[in-house]
């Protein structure tokens, strides 16, 4: 039998590789993560796409953070949906004492990608932490050999907040300089790495955008404000506060861009946004 895993980050993101993958691999069972999908959206996003396949389908999740999938060639028996202790969990006896996760990202670097953690409402907290490839492949091993047994030693805590600031520079428009288009990266990091990137590349683009248009001496018909978010990897609060400081002159930003996905070659834009934005956009571009 073949079992595969996979951390999926959003399954709609994933559909266009995870069809072929399946057809190309042939797993009997398949374990999602972070499907980021809401149970009876599974299916819909799917059709019939995993039945003509001849997998049984069991999910839970929610619709922006979590979400895990089982798909089986193999028969799904006895499906419980929930968490240890949360409302409507039959086994109230059942529980973990604590969680490990193989590192969250694709590659081996002896340090791990933790992702991010949360507790739903109502249920007990317990111990969460990311293991790095090298050593999960280690426990995958042994736990293979027969019981494995860890010590768990965490040291994180939650601080109170500090004071901070996004960091914002404007290159003024020609024609609408009131109408703001941003580019950006984030000035935080997590705590095992130099930030290099992620995400002070992305921040090194934002400040290029800028000083190209000078040196190409264009002249932007809106502001291009370049912006360096604060606090994006713990919450998000920079982005926040700006959106709650720009209320009265929110219309007048017509898009915003970060860049985020590390240093590669880019390879074009991912957008989000209502079409009569995108149209405005495409229009007068």
């Amino acid at each position: 039998m073949r079992i595969a895993t996979w951390n999926v980050n959003s399954v709609k993101q994933r559909l266009p590789r995870l069809l072929p993958w399946l057809d190309e691999r042939q797993p009997d069972v398949v374990c999602l993560q972070e499907t980021k999908l809401a149970d009876d959206k599974l299916a819909e996003l799917f059709g019939s796409e995993l039945g003509d396949r001849g997998y049984a389908v069991a999910a839970h999740g929610e619709a922006a953070w979590n979400g895990v999938a089982i798909l089986s060639r193999v028969g799904l028996d006895d499906v419980i949906a929930g968490l240890p202790g949360g409302p409507g969990f039959p086994h109230q006896e059942a529980r973990a004492v604590a969680a490990l996760n193989r590192s969250a990202g694709g590659k081996a670097y002896r340090l791990p990608h933790t992702g991010g953690m949360f507790y739903a409402d109502g249920v007990t907290k317990i111990p969460a932490a990311a293991v790095a490839a090298e050593d999960a492949e280690t426990i995958a091993h042994l736990a293979a050999q027969g019981e494995v047994k860890l010590k768990l030693v965490l040291t994180p805590q939650t601080l109170p907040d500090a004071e901070s600031a996004n960091v914002i520079a404007d290159l003024k428009g020609s024609e609408k300089p009131d109408e703001i288009i941003i580019v950006s990266g984030h000035l935080d990091s997590w705590d095992l790495g130099t930030g290099a990137i992620d995400d002070a590349a992305g921040v090194g683009v934002a400040m290029q955008v800028a000083n190209l248009v000078k040196q190409l001496k264009l002249q932007p018909k809106r502001t291009i404000r370049v912006v360096a978010w604060m606090n994006e990897e713990n919450g998000g609060a920079g982005g926040r506060t700006y959106f709650q400081s720009i209320q009265a002159n929110l219309a007048k930003h017509i898009a915003a861009l970060e860049c985020d996905n590390g240093a590669g070659h880019p390879t074009g834009f991912r957008a989000r946004g209502q079409a009569l934005g995108q149209g405005v956009i495409a229009k007068d571009r």
